[in-house]
């Protein structure tokens, strides 16, 4: 896994959150897994095909997702993280992945996604490909955000 290619989930993730939620945020100290296993109550998790395969998984507390979904909906108050909430946050997920797909491309790294897996609850457990990943933690207006990168080339 190379820096140019976790690069671009980083400056998607931060870019998607401004423009659909003006949400601004902040990148905390990296470090490493192995395997996509998120650390938050809410994930997003996507698989990625092409030159590069692996998995991204966007995770959060279920307050964050409730905040960071709000803003996505103008502000809108939510009282439960009902089945609009988990829209929003799946297509952020998407959004994210969908751009940084986008920014690979265009460093010649061809790669399709996977439709987006919204998975909640606290202790999760999820049978992941064992790859080394990059965890990237951001704190956001709206609380922490972690995005866990596992990519290798094909």
């Amino acid at each position: 896994m190379h820096v140019d290619q976790i690069n671009p989930f980083i400056e998607s993730a931060t870019r998607v959150l401004e423009q659909i939620a003006q949400i601004s945020s902040r990148r905390g100290q990296l470090g490493l897994r192995d395997a996509v296993i998120p650390r938050h109550e809410v994930a997003v998790i996507l698989g990625i095909v092409g030159q590069v395969k692996g998995q991204v998984s966007y995770s959060m507390s279920m307050e964050t997702a409730m905040r960071i979904a709000s803003q996505m909906m103008g502000g809108f108050h939510l009282e439960t993280f009902d089945d609009m909430s988990r829209s929003a946050i799946s297509e952020l997920g998407n959004m994210i992945t969908g751009n940084a797909s986008a920014l690979l491309e265009e460093k010649g790294i061809r790669c399709n996604i996977s439709p987006p897996t919204l998975v909640t609850g606290e202790n999760m457990s999820i049978s992941t490909a064992k790859l080394p990943t990059l965890v990237v933690p951001l704190e956001t207006d709206c609380g922490p955000f972690e995005i866990c990168v596992g990519l290798m080339e094909t």
